[in-house]
């Protein structure tokens, strides 16, 4: 696999009520990216995400699951997690170790008291939240109810950026206001067939657009000025407001997928690729947010991240509830030596100029609780772990 750098890499969550779909977009990601050669399916009890034997025999995830994928040069760090309120811990944990939230909704119910439940935990640590419309296909799915519903409960900050020409079993193409082009799907998903919107939809696409334009201009000052002078945005210049709405809280955009029919799904990697927050720009924003400019603005990267780690606890004891801890992703927890940092729940080992230490995934298991672990490089002691 290559190696990746800290800006070339988004690391995500995964919410949603249960039902809404998580673990079947999971299983459309992983084969569109090419991991698995053939998605499986809750009802076959064979997803890669639910294998325990009682996520298998509920029909629901139990555990939060790390993946990755890597699409269009970049690698998406995910964690599905259970949408049950009686496995919250398991969502809590993941927000507190990612940067980016997707909150998927089920077609057919829309926000549901789940969906209000994960908002106000990523409300409460401040994640950016990408709103993702699944199940398109239902036939009791109305997207612009649930839009209303959004902006109802989230306000002005909720802003499409795609909406589907038809819904229910016929639903096979929508219109992607960013970019300005009709998405449609053969009966088997997969790779879209990208053409111009046609002249029936154009009106609509058109105020959707500029409605999205102005969005993006409200979260740069910059921006704003060129979009008054112009009336209009490139769409790098989208992305660049959207990317800074996100970051910021101040923009929710919201996507659509059926994840079940594989259509959708490539669109959305390329989105969260291009536009959102990578570990680079979060710890940088963090640091600047927590120490100041002197901290975030006038140092490297791993200066940065210094200043973050050093001096605070590293709190074990969310991921006890699951019986385990796994080292990797989360930028918020980690072991460090030098500019060389290892990062909770994925695995990775980051360098920024030090070979201090190589680690594969370790786990901690139940038996290691209460006792006091030392992580050691040669003959460096890297960090003394807290009592677990």
């Amino acid at each position: 696999m290559k190696v990746y750098q800290t800006n070339e890499i988004k690391n995500i969550a995964l919410l949603g009520s249960s039902g809404s779909g998580k673990t079947t977009l999971v299983e459309a990601m992983l084969f569109e990216s090419g991991v698995i050669k053939r998605r499986g399916t809750i009802a076959a009890k064979n997803t890669v995400s639910d294998y325990f034997p009682v996520e298998q025999e509920y029909g629901y995830s139990v555990f939060s699951t790390v993946f990755h994928v890597e699409w269009n040069n970049k690698k998406l760090n995910m964690i599905d997690c259970p949408g049950s309120d009686d496995f919250v811990g398991g969502t809590v944990t993941a927000l507190n170790v990612t940067d980016t939230a997707i909150l998927l909704l089920n077609g057919q119910y829309g926000v549901e008291v789940g969906t209000q439940n994960h908002f106000r935990y990523t409300e409460k640590l401040n994640k950016p939240v990408i709103f993702l419309v699944n199940q398109l296909d239902n036939d009791k799915c109305d997207y612009d109810n649930i839009l209303e519903q959004l902006k109802e409960a989230y306000g002005s900050k909720v802003v499409p950026i795609q909406y589907p020409i038809n819904t229910g079993p016929e639903f096979n193409s929508l219109i992607d206001v960013l970019l300005m082009k009709k998405y449609s799907w053969k009966p088997e998903g997969g790779a879209p067939i990208i053409e111009d919107i046609p002249a029936e939809e154009m009106d609509k696409a058109m105020e959707w657009h500029k409605a999205l334009v102005e969005a993006a201009a409200e979260n740069d000052e910059e921006l704003m000025e060129k979009f008054f002078e112009q009336d209009s945005l490139t769409e790098d210049e989208m992305r660049e407001g959207i990317r800074k709405g996100l970051a910021s809280r101040g923009m929710f955009p919201v996507f659509c997928v059926c994840a079940g029919k594989d259509m959708g799904v490539r669109r959305l990697m390329e989105f969260l690729g291009n536009v959102v927050q990578t570990a680079h720009t979060h710890i940088l924003a963090r640091t600047y947010a927590e120490y100041g400019e002197h901290a975030a603005g006038s140092q490297s990267f791993a200066d940065a991240l210094a200043h973050l780690v050093f001096g605070q606890r590293i709190l074990f004891e969310e991921f006890l509830h699951q019986g385990f801890i796994v080292f990797g992703s989360g930028l918020h927890q980690c072991f460090m030596h030098g500019s060389c940092f290892l990062h909770l729940l994925s695995g990775n080992i980051f360098d920024c100029g030090c070979s201090a230490f190589r680690s594969p995934r370790i786990f901690f298991h139940q038996k290691y609780i209460n006792q006091r672990i030392e992580i050691r490089s040669g003959s460096q002691r890297v960090l003394n772990g807290n009592h677990f």
